[in-house]
């Protein structure tokens, strides 16, 4: 498992729900590690099912935020990429894109679609704000990950600390002001992973989420089953037993703990057959 899979994400089904799913038995709260005193690195993590982002200074995780992604019509896309930029209180021009066939550029204010801050990370797609905080936690984006306009500009004083570290004494002014547009380069860029992981398990929880582009198959069961063999250890679990949290994940989130399926699957060996 990477050092994302410790991240807390949404809260779902609770372990007492899942429980009656599975074992009949209650699970805990996750908690969020501590920040650090320092750190050597920064990287964001974002994991389209559980329309969350977390943001990690060495192998600590500093914060976290929900998130909007693409609709399935216009999916956010998968992959390594890089944060080279902050811009703060951008105007918006409309992409070479059918949706925005009719639509004109707009200048900087409250119904700017990048909101208070963006960050590219791909020649068309951004990490940015948003008019629209309702529509945060779902798919929602004709591509771009959209967070809370509070949410974005703490990311970007966050990378704006990290990538330009001379003027980190400055970062929280320009974040807060209402008006001021400015470009800023960093000078350390920041790594932006985006995956799409359905079944996540980190350190003792494990979540399961579900499935907004719909591509769950054969080989997503499989990597969840090895994922879940290798949380459990040595104990044998049933060979449908990362299937049967998928497809009780289909409408809401699951959130159970490692030692809750252990004494489970303890407790009822026919699980095991």
């Amino acid at each position: 498992m990477s050092r994302f899979s410790r991240v807390p994400g949404r809260s779902g089904l609770t372990a007492l729900a899942v429980a009656c799913i599975l074992f009949g038995i209650p699970g805990l709260s996750p908690q969020v590690p501590p920040a650090p005193a320092g750190a050597d690195s920064i990287a964001v993590d974002l994991n389209l099912p559980a329309y969350r982002l977390a943001v990690w200074a060495g192998d600590s995780l500093i914060d976290q935020f929900t998130v909007a992604i693409g609709a399935r019509r216009y999916p956010t896309p998968i992959g390594e990429f890089a944060l080279k930029r902050v811009e703060l209180n951008p105007g918006w021009i409309p992409p070479a894109s059918d949706w925005a066939r009719d639509q004109s550029p707009m200048p900087p204010g409250p119904r700017n679609p990048m909101g208070r801050a963006k960050l590219e990370f791909h020649p068309t797609y951004y990490l940015h704000g948003t008019p629209a905080p309702e529509s945060v936690g779902s798919a929602a984006s004709h591509g771009c990950v959209r967070l809370r306009n509070d949410d974005v500009l703490a990311l970007a004083e966050h990378l704006l600390r990290w990538g330009r570290p001379q003027d980190a004494d400055s970062a929280a002014g320009w974040v807060m002001h209402p008006t001021m547009r400015r470009r800023l380069p960093l000078d350390r860029g920041a790594g932006l992973t985006i995956r799409y992981d359905l079944l996540e398990i980190r350190s003792d929880r494990i979540y399961v989420w579900p499935d907004p582009y719909r591509l769950r198959s054969d080989s997503t069961d499989a990597r969840a089953q090895a994922d879940l063999a290798a949380a459990l250890g040595t104990h044998q679990i049933p060979e449908r037993l990362a299937a049967r949290l998928l497809d009780a994940a289909r409408d809401q989130p699951l959130d159970i703990s490692v030692d809750s399926v252990m004494r489970g699957l303890i407790a009822d060996p026919a699980a095991e057959d």
